[in-house]
């Protein structure tokens, strides 16, 4: 084989991968995993401020941010495509949310009909999660869609005369973005051990809020989306015992973090995060007593 021929048999898939990956309109992302079909949907990117990070001295802070007072995330919602089934996890936030509301663009951008989507899987109910659920004018967004998540999240945010004062506004919001679902019979919460769909299990991992869960896809190559677990991952799969400050218990935050890094990476399943850099897929590996992350190309 002459260079030049060896040369272009070298390059030919990376020239591909890179035909394909120019194709996908923006702010999407599609990745095969076993005999799904995983498409991220970038809804925006966000700043947070490193001084959220709790449970880890300000020096290693500094050290892997760069001494940076910001850094910058996605947030990212899920379209999951099973067989002959089409699910999403998580909606994004309302266009009321500042830089938010883009779901609706990205579903439309790949041909997808809201209405074609059979459940949306809410792994917890904070308004970057949630707000895509509502039109502009309060509908359905989803007209279609059964709305599942855990029950104990669902108990939670309706216990306003429980709440602290500082949570009793967002739990208003969260009531009032459920309500056309409920008035549907399409808002189903669902209790630990049940199956929120046909081949879908859901993994109770209650820290960032009190039901807040991961939900399993597939079987013999599975998918995590593991919602809110992490969210400086330059910093959390190297030390995950730092939690965020609006975690609602950080120490049960670290403590499942931990655990469900260890099972991924024993596993090698791939995880989408709503919070890691967009298309924010990949798996975790393990280094040593801490991990690693490794996006898939």
């Amino acid at each position: 084989m002459s260079r030049l021929r060896s040369a272009l048999f070298v390059a030919l898939p990376c020239l591909v991968a890179a035909s394909l990956a120019a194709q996908e309109p923006e702010g999407t992302h599609q990745s095969k995993v076993g005999a799904l079909t995983i498409t991220t949907l970038l809804d925006t990117r966000m700043q947070l401020p490193t001084n959220l990070l709790k449970g880890i001295d300000q020096a290693t802070v500094d050290q892997v941010y760069n001494k940076q007072p910001t850094v910058t995330t996605s947030a990212n919602a899920f379209l999951v495509r099973s067989g002959q089934h089409l699910f999403l996890v998580d909606t994004g936030g309302s266009p009321a949310m500042k830089g938010m509301g883009h779901i609706q663009d990205r579903l439309k951008a790949l041909g997808v009909k809201p209405e074609s989507i059979e459940a949306v899987f809410i792994t917890h109910c904070h308004g970057d999660h949630t707000g895509g659920l509502l039109t502009p004018d309060g509908q359905r967004a989803f007209p279609n869609a059964v709305i599942r998540l855990a029950r104990e999240e669902d108990a939670y945010w309706s216990s306003a005369d429980n709440l602290p004062e500082a949570r009793k506004p967002m739990a208003a919001q969260v009531k009032a973005i459920f309500a056309p679902y409920r008035a549907a019979g399409k808002y189903q919460p669902f209790a630990q051990g049940e199956a929120p769909f046909e081949g879908v299990q859901g993994i109770p991992v209650p820290g960032h809020t009190p039901g807040s869960t991961i939900y399993v896809f597939g079987g013999a190559t599975p998918f995590w989306a593991v919602g809110d677990i992490v969210h400086f991952g330059a910093v959390q799969f190297q030390h995950p015992e730092a939690s965020v400050g609006f975690d609602w218990d950080g120490e049960k935050a670290k403590d499942q973090r931990a655990r469900i890094w260890a099972r991924a990476a024993k596993e090698g399943v791939v995880l989408g995060a709503a919070h890691l850099d967009f298309p924010g897929v990949g798996r975790v590996a393990a280094r040593g007593q801490a991990f690693a992350w490794v996006p898939l190309p």
